[in-house]
């Protein structure tokens, strides 16, 4: 991106991986109804997948927002200097958009942690929590 004026490439790119934060976002979120759903909710391990449920609410809301906030900036890049004048900002905005998904990217490896601690302690699988 430094060494290529033309931004159409990484905006493409980080507005991918946008959209894909959101969807992921979406389904974590939602994690919890879609068991429910799709009917594989099991008593003998409930109290664990519910608390399982929880951390990937905050997970994918985290992810839902970031990713919104990634495209939002993309948005401000590509709308028309009439409406809104970037002007020599188009870089520094689209760096912005980075440090959300980075930002995503840091609460994703938060995510896999905490999943991985509640699955190799059997005492933690009835209280699965992240650390805060």
């Amino acid at each position: 991106m430094l060494t290529n004026p033309d931004l159409k490439e990484p905006i493409d790119i980080i507005e991918d991986m946008g959209v894909i934060m959101i969807g992921w976002g979406v389904a974590l979120e939602e994690r919890g109804e879609m068991r429910r759903i799709f009917g594989v909710v099991n008593p003998a391990n409930e109290a664990w997948q519910t608390s399982v449920d929880h951390i990937c609410h905050h997970v994918g809301i985290g992810q839902l927002v970031f990713g919104l906030l990634i495209e939002i900036c993309l948005a401000i890049v590509r709308l028309p200097a009439r409406i809104i004048d970037t002007g020599d900002f188009d870089e520094h905005v689209v760096g912005v958009s980075i440090f959300f998904m980075i930002v995503g990217a840091f609460i994703l490896l938060r995510h896999i942690y905490a999943l991985a601690r509640s699955m190799a302690d059997p005492a933690r699988k009835g209280r699965a929590a992240v650390s805060r």
